[in-house]
């Protein structure tokens, strides 16, 4: 029952605050009676009414008091209970969206490449709404079961016969409403699904908003757009043929009960010669009406419920996914390593080609190895593959020439800087140390040390001036010092630093004094990093020659050029190209 499910969920992500939901459900069935007896309460004064007893005002002043008592009741458990209510809502989908959110940037980065981000935000925020939609209409849902309950007591306490026909009235509206969700649930499933394409063609079209107008391509993004949403239409109308066909099944019955038994109750009463009480016929009426109410919740607003149970199950692959993914416990590579040997390195993205070719790589702390070769060569894969990206079997880490380890126990002591910079809309302060606590010295040194702190100057706020979405207020060489000042800040706890290129669109004499510093700030470090740039080499002490997924040369510098090998075919290459510049 998609309900139950849905309270199953919103108890789950409660956390420590299952108890509110407990006592606002309380509250709540103490409003709702109140609310229940009301009918009643007028009815009995109709009734008194139509006596003209003697004491007949006292009698209508006592039950307006009672009517008046029923109001406050529901004033006061009803609001107090919705406060409650909304606070656990509001709860429930912070906890939910911080808990998806761990679970994706837990996810391997080759998942992420093969799903939109576009359609994964979309699925995340409707799995969210509907969570907090729900948490914050558990009064619409208890006082449909109080109202059904109390309605058929009430009912049964006038006319048993009119009690027995109402129930059974719904019990058929609820099982040919049933057949008609039935149809229209798979023409719901289909339009979220066209909702998701649409937000990830979306997003591409913003994201991507430069692209788009330099290459004049708004019309292309706008048709595509258009299109998605024509294609769509078709299951919003079908789901909507279905809704209508059930919104007149569930009219047309309730006005036939009403009139039915109404005129049932009023025929007994006339044709066994008993007073037909004109206050009890308009409980009737009332009571009849809350009765098909709660039936009409499951037939109309119950559809809501179908639709959040829906969007919160557009999510369950990506939690089945991430339970899957096997977290072994892995042995963590001791602080104060020295020396660590990666070997038996075969990969290839999804069992296709083999790119890397049975590579084995030492690093030592404190050295500047450099990985060079041509584009395409394996070269940011492999440090993707020392940072834990990628996942390779049967690879294994030698710590110190004594101790093997798993290839992922490098993970937690690896920091990769990547080549293109990614800016958030915020300040420069967040940009670097994206909200985490930090001192002022800590953020000047990672300035310092990406060459930021020339750009800072020119900036009217400092730090704290804001960055436009995607850095547009800055230039390509720009963006990627910030990026790297942000790197360069994450790696207060890792051993090893991967640079893939992240000083690409800078000039060569801001490149170099970049790597001068970074040096001189991480001696300490073991630092790797993919260089075209061949004048750089003169400050590495190694360097690692890749070629075809291969290392064809290791060694030092001078030694690669006098080999006259591919590295130095690579050397000279790169000196001619520069002196023709």
């Amino acid at each position: 029952m998609d309900f139950i499910y849905m309270l199953k969920k919103l108890i789950a992500y409660s956390g420590k605050e299952k108890w509110k939901i407990f006592v606002y459900s309380i509250m709540h069935i103490i409003s709702i009676v109140a609310t229940v007896a009301q009918p009643m309460v007028f009815a009995m004064i109709i009734n008194t009414l139509q006596y003209q007893n003697n004491n007949m005002m006292e009698k209508v002043v006592f039950w307006l008091f009672i009517y008046v008592a029923c109001f406050y009741v529901f004033e006061i458990f009803h609001r107090s209970a919705r406060f409650i209510e909304l606070y656990v809502a509001y709860d429930v989908k912070k906890r939910y969206v911080l808990k998806t959110y761990n679970l994706l940037q837990s996810l391997p980065l080759g998942w992420h490449n093969e799903h939109h981000s576009g359609n994964i935000v979309s699925r995340v925020n409707k799995a969210s709404d509907a969570l907090y939609c729900f948490g914050q209409s558990m009064y619409n849902y208890i006082m449909t079961i109080v109202n059904f309950v109390g309605s058929i007591i009430v009912l049964w306490f006038i006319s048993p016969v009119v009690a027995i026909i109402a129930v059974f009235v719904g019990l058929i509206l609820v099982f040919s409403t049933k057949r008609i969700y039935n149809l229209s649930v798979p023409e719901y499933r289909m339009l979220n699904e066209g909702f998701h394409k649409i937000s990830a063609t979306l997003q591409d079209g913003i994201g991507n908003i430069t692209t788009i107008i330099l290459l004049r391509l708004g019309k292309c993004i706008g048709y595509d757009l258009e299109t998605k949403f024509k294609d769509n239409f078709i299951h919003l109308v079908n789901e909507n043929k279905f809704t209508q066909i059930k919104c007149h099944v569930y009219s047309l019955l309730v006005m036939l009960l009403n009139v039915g038994l109404i005129f049932y109750y009023i025929y007994d009463k006339t044709k066994n010669g008993n007073i037909v009480m004109l206050g009890l016929v308009t409980a009737i009426f009332q009571y009849l009406s809350q009765l098909m109410e709660a039936f009409g919740f499951y037939v109309g607003d119950y559809e809501k419920v179908i639709h959040w149970r829906n969007d919160f199950d557009s999510v369950l692959s990506i939690i089945d996914l991430s339970n899957n993914i096997a977290y072994m416990e892995t042995r963590q590579i001791p602080l104060k390593w020295n020396k660590l040997l990666i070997r038996t390195v075969d990969f290839s993205y999804d069992n296709s080609e083999i790119v890397l070719h049975n590579l084995q790589i030492c690093l030592e702390k404190g050295k500047k190895i450099a990985f060079v070769g041509d584009s395409g060569s394996g070269k940011s894969t492999m440090l993707k593959i020392i940072r834990g990206i990628y996942d390779v079997p049967n690879c294994n880490v030698i710590v110190d020439d004594n101790y093997k380890y798993e290839l992922k126990s490098l993970t937690n002591i690896t920091t990769l800087i990547p080549q293109e910079p990614e800016i958030f809309d915020n300040t420069v302060l967040y940009n670097i140390n994206m909200g985490i606590k930090s001192t002022d010295a800590d953020i000047q040194r990672v300035l310092w040390q990406s060459a930021f702190d020339e750009v800072i100057e020119k900036l009217p706020k400092g730090v704290n001036s804001l960055i436009n979405e995607n850095g547009v207020n800055l230039s390509g060489g720009e963006k990627q010092r910030l990026a790297l000042a942000r790197g360069l800040f994450s790696v207060k706890d890792s051993s090893i630093v991967l640079f893939d290129e992240p000083t690409g669109s800078l000039d060569a004499a801001t490149e170099l004094k970049v790597y001068t510093r970074v040096f001189e700030s991480l001696s300490d470090r073991c630092v790797i990093s993919v260089l075209h740039r061949l004048h750089l080499l003169k400050l590495f002490d190694y360097i690692y020659v890749f070629h075809n997924g291969d290392i064809v040369e290791h060694g030092e510098l001078d030694n690669l050029i006098n080999n006259k090998g591919y590295f130095t075919y690579l050397w000279e290459k790169y000196m001619l190209e520069q002196s023709a510049m």
